[in-house]
């Protein structure tokens, strides 16, 4: 009801919900079930452990099905506000990617591996969701649907998710992640897919070049 009262100053009952509300939903439902988490792990609660994962699966379902298509912007819906920086696609896509990212990590112990993959694999399709649809703020404005491609436009999807793939890369070097590297991978072959199959048949001119 607080996440419901903030993101729709103070009426509840207002119809339909955006990115951001959902993004705050699923953000909350990542952090709640790792605290639930570790404090089963201390006190050995069954009760924590299970609200844990139910939250878990809340926040699933509010990312997957939420973010990635009911409330997608890119299909159509609210504007994600006139914010270079603080708009609904922070709060919306950025903010819930971190905290599955968190999950993910603090939950390797007392669950099994897929559940830290699952994780893992949502907290990736949000970073790759907010950074795409930012390049396409750039481009288009705070009305992501509206509006044809351009030659820039296809060209820095392209660059952004290379250089997506390589901070990944980076980072999965770093704190010594195999699922943070292999995530790099599949962004850098996605991006050289994109290139030859599309890129060097749509772009023209300099962008062709590029």
């Amino acid at each position: 009801f607080e996440v419901r009262h903030l993101a729709n100053d103070g009426d509840v009952f207002a119809p339909g919900s955006g990115p951001g509300e959902i993004g705050m939903l699923a953000t909350m439902g990542f952090l709640m079930s790792a605290g639930l988490a570790r404090l089963a792990g201390r006190l050995g609660s069954r009760v924590y452990d299970a609200a844990a994962m139910v939250l878990t699966v809340l926040g699933v379902i509010f990312a997957g099905f939420g973010l990635l298509v009911f409330e997608n912007p890119l299909l159509g819906g609210r504007s994600v506000g006139d914010g270079v920086i603080f708009n609904a696609l922070l709060v919306g896509y950025l903010v819930p990617a971190a905290a599955a990212a968190l999950a993910a990590r603090l939950s390797t112990a007392g669950r099994p591996r897929w559940f830290a993959t699952m994780l893992s694999g949502v907290a990736l399709a949000l970073a790759f969701a907010y950074v795409t649809l930012m390049v396409r703020k750039a481009y288009h404005g705070p009305v992501l649907w509206r509006g044809p491609e351009t030659d820039p436009e296809l060209w820095t999807y392209s660059a952004v998710w290379m250089a997506f793939g390589v901070v990944l890369l980076l980072a999965g070097i770093r704190i010594a992640s195999q699922p943070a590297r292999l995530a790099s991978a599949a962004i850098i072959v996605l991006t050289v897919v994109k290139v030859f199959l599309i890129d060097m048949s749509a772009l023209t001119g300099i962008w062709r070049a590029l």
